[in-house]
């Protein structure tokens, strides 16, 4: 069908018209049409206003009911019956239409994946005709070629030329509608899968599987890629903005989960990757990874405090205190044990702790040099790598 479907009429009970909201449209409306002619001709009118692409309930309504007068209670009550009856014609009309538009549905889904079997058996069929013209343009190469070299004769040589030329030719068109079938091919697959495929993302998205719902997605990309040339591009490109959005949204918990766990398990992490990949957003993953990874260290710097240098001096210290006091118990058990206040140099200290700073900061890029390969790859692992030198320092600047 050319046209969409008519709007389902309204209900029966909002149709009952007033005096002060039915005009009649001229003079003639208040006088009634008995003539089979005036019928006839009311009729086709109403038919070509249904086939109409102006066609609206008022405007339908208006003209059925242009031929009866107002004036009075019967007339009153004969505009009523009239009304229901078309109401029921509309509805009936409405549903023979959604009835068609069903039945092209289907024959369509019938017909699509046997249009696309016929496009696969067709390219199979080029590509032995490819093979065969193949052949003949190196058979007749090498017979061409001894002709040449001997000179006898001319004409041979001049004929051998053109059926070369022919035989390229024809492999060009060969070439070209192996091309036109591919293309076709894909645009009926596309067309064949997309409201299957599209049915099933909620479903994915709805008990949490979004590994298959990334799938689809890129399934569906893919296809309006295919059929970016065909009707109803505007509203395929809204749907799959809808879907990347809803996916995107699902995803960043499940990814700041899986960074939160690495450190025991990769798999998730491993998993949110391949997602991300597919859905073309690897950079906002890469942030994410790169911006939590250096936290230790991190804390580490800000947690430094220049009274004591490191462990090992605090642990030093307490035993030297331990050692002062149990000397000064032994040699008079009256008296009362002190401690001595020892003061620490704040850039002697910072100095010496310093280099441990550092020697964190290298295994942490050691141990990201691993770890990038396993989860993003050798590709990709060298720029996470300085991603996260990086990182280590941009809060200290």
């Amino acid at each position: 069908m050319s046209s969409l479907p008519p709007p389902p009429p309204p209900p029966i009970s909002a149709l009952t018209p007033t005096k002060a909201t039915f005009t009649p449209t001229s003079p003639t409306a208040v006088t009634p049409r008995t003539s089979k002619t005036s019928q006839s001709s009311d009729q086709q009118r109403l038919d070509s206003l249904l086939n109409s692409d102006n066609f609206s309930a008022s405007l339908y309504l208006n003209l059925a009911l242009s031929s009866i007068s107002t004036e009075d209670e019967s007339d009153e009550d004969e505009m009523q019956r009239r009304m229901a009856e078309l109401a029921l014609q509309l509805q009936l009309r409405t549903q023979s239409c959604h009835d068609e538009i069903g039945r092209i549905g289907a024959e369509l889904r019938a017909i699509l994946p046997r249009c696309a079997a016929d496009a696969g058996r067709l390219q199979s069929g080029l590509a032995g005709m490819k093979d065969d013209a193949t052949s003949l343009l190196q058979c007749t190469a090498s017979t061409s070629q001894p002709n040449k070299k001997g000179g006898d004769d001319e004409e041979d040589v001049e004929e051998e030329s053109s059926s070369a030329a022919v035989a390229l030719d024809t492999l060009s068109t060969l070439h070209s509608l192996r091309t036109n079938l591919s293309l076709t091919k894909s645009i009926l697959s596309a067309a064949s899968t997309w409201d299957t495929t599209l049915s099933t993302v909620p479903s994915l998205l709805s008990t949490s599987r979004l590994s298959e719902a990334v799938s689809a997605l890129a399934t569906l990309e893919s296809g309006a890629r295919a059929l970016h040339k065909m009707p109803g591009k505007k509203e395929r490109d809204t749907t799959l903005l809808d879907l990347r959005q809803k996916i995107e949204v699902l995803l960043k918990p499940q990814l700041l989960h899986a960074l939160e766990k690495m450190d025991t398990r990769l798999g998730p992490l491993q998993q949110c990757v391949v997602m991300y990949a597919k859905l073309g957003k690897m950079e906002g993953l890469m942030k994410e990874y790169v911006r939590q990874r250096p936290g230790q260290v991190h804390r580490e710097w800000f947690a430094y405090n220049p009274t004591v240098s490191s462990k090992e001096e605090e642990d030093a210290l307490a035993d030297d205190i331990e050692r002062e006091m149990e000397s000064d118990w032994n040699e008079d058990p009256m008296k009362v044990p002190t401690k001595n206040v020892v003061r620490v140099d704040p850039a002697a200290a910072f100095v010496g702790w310093l280099p441990t700073w550092y020697e964190n900061v290298l295994n942490l890029l050691t141990e990201e040099r691993r770890r990038g390969r396993s989860v993003f790859g050798d590709a990709i692992a060298p720029e996470i790598v300085a991603g996260v030198l990086e990182e280590c320092f941009r809060p200290l600047l």
